[in-house]
This record gives structure tokens, sequence and C-alpha cells, in this order.
């Protein structure tokens, strides 16, 4: 009997996918925000599809995944792969996320001016978050050192205001100064903290001239309930660090800038508790004030200290959503009415009834006394001797008259 041997040939890629179907991937964790990044090894094969179990529960079908672990551990991650040829491939591994021990962000730097360290001023520290700019913390400023402790990561302005308990004629004058020493946030420099400690020296501007004249330009800043305006900031004593009510919604602490006609800043100021603001000592000329916030944009006033005029310059500014808007009023009230005797021991005595009510406030801001409507003298024999102004209300304009 004749016997018949069959031989049977198989398509070559049937064996073949053992070795194109080797699938593998790496991995790499960022050990501080737990995120890893997954990549097929074997790029040589064509892969139809990709399922990933990063095992918590989560998985993925793209190609190079990232995932983020919300806990620490021990987990096994498997890849399975579809080649074009149709082979299956399979390959897990395991991974570890540690916790790390917190890590505490500071950020300090020391703030000189033309010859020395700063004295004594304050520091601001402003969070960038985008277009966002939010004011976190003020802290003093002293021999040129300030800290901010134990804040988040990320980009930050600071702002530093100098303070001088100086009279009579001085110079140069220094400003108030952002990181990368510029006095417009627009061209302040982000500082990147996402290091144990971070440091950012300032240097203060500074106007160099001499400043003389009997001129003042004086003004108010009141804001609206949609500013960006950080109440447990702005309305907190920065010596005492008491956060202080504030009804009417004055606009505490807001430097303001006082420009030559030539642009080139020459005096700050800041915001009271009332919200006001004063330069004084200033030649006749022109001049443009504008209040500045990190943020906010700034719609200034153009002042003409004129030598005919004998009125008073007072400039308000609402600081809403949109930012500062400045309206500047020659007050003619100053004109009709006057005040004696000045300076004044026990009584002061208004020439005309003005039919509205008024206040006597002191050059700090602070309210001494209220009177009503019609009232013709001011008993101010138990008030400490300094300068004072009076205000008189008429609608939401106020008129100040410096005693």
């Amino acid at each position: 009997m004749k016997k018949i041997i069959l031989l049977v040939f198989f398509p070559l890629s049937v064996f073949s996918q053992i070795d194109t179907c080797n699938v593998e991937f790496i991995y790499n964790v960022n050990s501080e925000s737990r995120q890893v990044s997954f990549t097929q090894k074997n790029q040589e094969v064509v892969i139809e599809s990709f399922l990933w179990d990063f095992g918590d529960g989560v998985t993925s079908t793209t190609q190079a995944p990232t995932h983020v672990y919300e806990q620490t551990g021990s987990f096994v991650v498997c890849l399975t792969v579809m080649t074009s040829n149709g082979c299956i491939g399979n390959f897990c591994d395991t991974i570890i996320i540690e916790s790390l021990p917190q890590i505490i962000y500071n950020l300090s730097g020391t703030v000189v001016t033309n010859l020395s360290e700063l004295p004594f001023g304050y520091a601001l520290l402003i969070k960038q978050n985008y277009y966002e700019y939010i004011y976190t913390e003020v802290v003093p400023v002293i021999d040129g050192d300030y800290h901010f402790y134990n804040i988040d990561p990320g980009l930050y302005l600071v702002q530093v205001i100098p303070v001088f308990n100086v009279s009579g004629l001085y110079f140069p004058f220094y400003l108030p100064t952002y990181s990368g020493n510029t006095i417009n946030w627009q061209q302040a420099t982000p500082v990147q903290v996402y290091s144990n400690n971070t440091i950012e020296n300032i240097h203060l501007a500074s106007y160099n001239g001499i400043i003389t004249g009997n001129r003042s330009i004086r003004g108010k800043i009141s804001y609206t309930s949609n500013a960006e305006y950080e109440e447990n900031i702005f309305n907190t004593n920065w010596m005492s660090q008491i956060q202080a009510p504030n009804p009417d919604r004055n606009a505490c602490n807001i430097s303001v800038l006082l420009y030559n006609f030539e642009g080139i800043c020459i005096k700050s100021a800041q915001t009271d508790s009332a919200g006001l603001f004063c330069f004084e000592n200033l030649p006749y000329g022109k001049y443009f004030i504008s209040p500045e916030k990190a943020g906010q944009i700034s719609q200034g006033v153009q002042v003409n200290i004129e030598t005919t005029s004998d009125s008073l310059d007072f400039y308000y500014f609402t600081f809403d959503s949109h930012g500062f808007v400045g309206i500047g009023e020659k007050e003619s009230i100053t004109k009709t009415i006057s005040l004696y005797p000045n300076p004044a021991e026990k009584t002061i005595y208004i020439s005309e009834k003005t039919g509205k009510p008024f206040s006597l406030y002191s050059y700090q801001g602070e309210i001494i006394g209220s009177y009503s409507q019609g009232t013709e003298t001011i008993d101010v024999s138990q008030i400490p001797s300094g300068l004072y102004f009076i205000r008189w209300q008429s609608g939401e304009r106020s008129v100040f008259v410096k005693q």
C-alpha cells in the first residue's frame, strides 16, 4: 500500500506574531505631582489599539498617556496592544508612588535705595494667575529685608511701598516699586517661586530732582462692590495689623503716582483710612495723577495748577470692575466760605451758612467731629494742635477746605 505524505505550509505571518507582538513600556514619575507619563517602548511594530490599566481603577486608550495618582502606594500597570497583523500582546509593571516630605516655599529679598538699604516700608505679595492679580499678604520691610513664609508655589509680583517720615525740603523721592525695579505693574517682572527659598532683591525707583512750591493737589478714591479690592489687605492698618470697618468703601492704602508734564513720575502718595491722598509743596504747572494697583487699568487725570486760580484742586477716583476712573473739580466753595481765626485756639467761625452738614478731619483722615447743617461755629479747644480739613457733603461729592 502506498503511503501519501501531505506537507502543509502555513503563511509566514502566523509564525512571526511571536516576534512582532513584543510589547513593553517605559515610564517617568514626577514624585511631587504624582503624575506618571507612559511611553510604549517597541516602536517598530504597527499598533492599532492600546489599552492601559493604571492599577487604580482608571484606564486609557491613548498611545502615550499621563496619569495622576490620587494616593501613594504600589500599583500594577498593564498595557494591552493589538498589532496590524492581529497579534495581541500584554505587558505589566509595578509602579511605586511615594509620599514626599512637604516642601515649604519662602520668598525674601533686600530692598535698596540709591545709597543704602531701605530703613522701613512694606512689601506686598501679589499672586499672578494668568491675567488675574491677587494681593495675598503684606509684611514690613525692616533694614532692607522682607520675608514671605510658607507660601504656595507659583508666579508672584512683589511691590514695595517705602515709608519715610521726613518733613520739609528733601530729595530724592523714592517711589513704590515692583519686582523688576519698575513703578508700573505692566512692566513688572514675575517672580517664579518653585524652590524652598527664592530671593528677589528690589532697587527702588526714584526721582532725584528738587520740588518746591506752595500749591497742593488732593483727592479721594472710593471703590464699588464689584472692584477687585482685597479688603483683608487694604482695609487693614499695616502697622497694627488691625482691620477696620469701612462702610463708605474708602479705598485705603492705594498708591497714587504724580507725573510731571514730561511724563516722569516725581512723587507718590498712599491713600489713608478715608481714601484721601495729598501732594504738597508743588510749583505751578501741569501734572498727571494716576492710582496704581497690579492688574488694574488707571484712567488718570490731568492737573493744571494755574497761577490765577485761588481755588483748591480736588480729584475723585472711582475704583470699579474696569479699574480707576478719575474726575477733577475746582471747588468754588473755597472762594465763598472763609474760616476764622485761622489758626484757631478755641473757636472757629464759619463766614457763611452752606445748608449742608460737614465733618472735621485730621490730616491723617481720622474724623474728629460731625456737625449738622447751619452750624456757624466749631469748638476746637479740646483738639490737639495740627493741620485739619473740613468736609462739606454734597450728594456723592465732598468739598475739602484746608484749615
